[in-house]
């Protein structure tokens, strides 16, 4: 993993909390991180350790912070001033390796809002607006660039409504206390692994019954909802249907993100296209097995052809 961003990924080292998390749920997790202070999209576009480090290709997932306050903005600003340098970032991982995900991390309204930009912006001066807006410009960067977003800032949501003695921020109202890191990096492991970090031994400086809540809320918020923040919307899925007339057996892949075939026809019999006809010599019941690949991913699905 890649962790892009600023201070709010390098306070508390986010990326060593989520190795930390992992590793206590048998996950190992190799990272790097670039977290210069007060750093945006449009700066890691053009950084050169951040571009080094894209460069480097090897990564499975690459996570992208902006600046905590420029997504909340009003749209046409954002349009301007985030947006094209999302694109530029995944545009450049990808160009490194189209395998790598690039992962959008969702962050949090302030605490009690944006004082310095309520006046000029209105739903800026609460907390409630300004985590709207957040939410609004990180989900449409991840429709328009077709990536998945790690929902950090809907987790803090849920935990600021639900437990809201669990203080996430720090003395500034801003960056993120040891409790709201430790919630992010329980939000990143279930957007990353798509498992629960629920039993995680490792807990950092929270007390024990708040890491049990704040795993409870990443499991809630990511599991519940893995459609909601895109993920897995690019993996492969294998599927097909098949029907017989007169002895002659079309199969048709109807799976998804999918780009090659291999079937296996279970009488010794292959085929690559992704639709075809064929007959078999002998009636009876047959395994027919269907691997769809893209290139980065695969996946298989195995179903009894009655012929």
């Amino acid at each position: 993993m890649l962790f892009l961003g600023n201070s709010y990924t390098g306070v508390n080292n986010l990326p060593l909390l989520t190795y930390n998390l992992a590793l206590s749920l048998g996950d190992t997790i190799n990272y790097d991180s670039n977290t210069p202070g007060g750093y945006t999209y449009e700066g890691h576009s053009t950084n050169a350790t951040s571009l080094a480090k894209i460069a480097q290709g090897n990564w499975d997932f690459v996570v992208l912070q902006e600046q905590s306050q420029k997504p909340s903005f009003p749209p046409s600003q954002v349009a301007i001033e985030v947006y094209p340098y999302a694109q530029v970032l995944v545009d450049s991982i990808k160009s490194a390796n189209a395998c790598t995900e690039p992962i959008f991390y969702m962050t949090w309204g302030r605490k009690n809002g944006d004082a310095g930009n309520c006046a000029a912006y209105p739903p800026l001066c609460t907390y409630d607006g300004m985590q709207g807006r957040l939410r609004e410009s990180y989900m449409e960067m991840s429709v328009d660039n077709d990536c998945s977003v790690s929902p950090v800032g809907a987790a803090w949501k849920y935990v600021r409504d639900n437990y809201p003695t669990i203080e996430l921020y720090s003395a500034d109202e801003s960056h993120p206390s040891i409790n709201g890191s430790y919630l992010a990096a329980c939000v990143h492991y279930a957007s990353i692994y798509r498992e629960s970090p629920v039993g995680a031994s490792f807990i950092s400086a929270v007390t024990v019954i708040d890491a049990a809540i704040l795993q409870e809320a990443a499991e809630l918020v990511v599991l519940d909802s893995l459609s909601t923040w895109r993920i897995g919307d690019n993996d492969v899925v294998a599927s097909f249907t098949f029907n017989t007339v007169s002895g002659s057996t079309t199969f048709s892949e109807n799976g998804t993100n999918g780009t090659t075939y291999s079937w296996d026809l279970d009488d010794g019999s292959t085929e690559t296209a992704a639709s075809f006809s064929y007959t078999y010599a002998d009636d009876g019941l047959y395994n027919v097995e269907l691997i769809a690949t893209n290139g980065c991913d695969s996946d298989t699905r195995n179903t009894t052809s009655d012929n």
